[in-house]
């Protein structure tokens, strides 16, 4: 997975409470490239791999 500064990926939040939304929503990576390049501190996951 390549995460790159201006790209959209959907994602999926916490459990929506309330009247919340509880699809994946559009998120915009802001980061520089470097930085995304990086995995420490970031609870990556893919399609598929439980909560």
């Amino acid at each position: 997975m390549k995460l790159t500064q201006g790209d959209i990926w959907f994602t999926r939040f916490s459990s929506p409470t309330g009247r919340e939304q509880g699809f994946d929503r559009p998120s915009l990576i802001v980061s520089n490239d470097k930085l995304n390049q990086s995995l420490a501190g970031h609870p990556w996951r893919r399609n598929g791999d439980r909560e």
